[in-house]
């Protein structure tokens, strides 16, 4: 392909570029249509140079946004660990002694077979009655028990004040309110003489307190008094059982 001289070819077609280019520019933009088009007749390039090349814009490219990393999800809420305290009172039961599971596991009580027939007037009952109860070993432990005839603790009474929950909840504390405020949604379970029953439910089991309502000062069933503490397997509900003589694991 041949170099082309601008000035011969636009002159032979009666143009001379030069002698325009100081004319109004309306003249300029057709000449400059009509030279592409003789170029392009002609079979001709332009040389380096001769056009002018395009000047880069002037507004720099905005920058690339950086990514952005991702937030890291929450922290889980820590689960809650079982005191340290083996004799501390949770919804599972106390120690060894769970409830749920088989009496004969636990190291704090053991089985009498005779223990109803002490104490209790032979009239009372028959020889169809089963007067055998499982008892702590140690009496002064001040727990009684119900266990049923597959040997599964179901119910475990607290009358020890000196036995508490880890947050020092025990029998005879007028704690009620602060049971309340440390346990939200606490469930309503069947209460008793000026009692009512609150507990809370667990998957281990439920631990209910029996709170006294008799607003007279002085009262052994006074309001906010923890009367009683009961423990009970999952899917049995505590009840309240003051003045009473539904103690679990009684011959009466």
């Amino acid at each position: 392909m041949r170099k082309c001289d601008l000035r011969p070819s636009i002159v032979e077609f009666g143009f001379d570029i030069v002698g325009i280019m100081p004319t109004r520019s309306r003249i300029l933009v057709p000449a400059l249509a009509l030279l592409a088009w003789v170029l392009a007749l002609s079979g001709c390039v332009i040389a380096p140079g001769t056009v002018a090349a395009p000047v880069p814009s002037s507004t720099a490219p905005a920058p690339a946004r950086t990514p952005e990393p991702p937030s890291e999800p929450p922290e889980p809420a820590p689960e809650p660990t079982p005191s340290d305290d083996p004799w501390a009172l949770t919804p599972g039961g106390i120690g060894d002694l769970r409830v749920g599971k088989p009496a004969a596991n636990s190291t704090l009580v053991t089985y009498d077979p005779e223990f109803c027939t002490r104490g209790t007037p032979k009239g009372w009952w028959d020889e169809a009655w089963n007067p055998g109860r499982w008892i702590t070993v140690d009496p002064n432990l001040g727990l009684s028990l119900w266990v049923d005839d597959a040997g599964i603790v179901q119910v475990i009474d607290v009358r020890n004040p000196a036995l508490s929950t880890p947050e020092g909840f025990a029998v005879g504390k007028p704690v009620g309110t602060e049971i309340r405020m440390t346990h939200h949604g606490l469930r309503q379970g069947p209460g008793a003489i000026d009692s009512t029953m609150e507990y809370l439910s667990t998957p281990e089991g439920n631990l209910g307190f029996e709170i006294g309502t008799d607003p007279s000062l002085g009262s052994y069933n006074a309001v906010d008094l923890v009367l009683n503490i009961q423990i009970t397997a999952p899917g049995r509900e505590p009840y309240g059982w003051n003045s009473s003589d539904a103690i679990a694991g009684g011959c009466l």
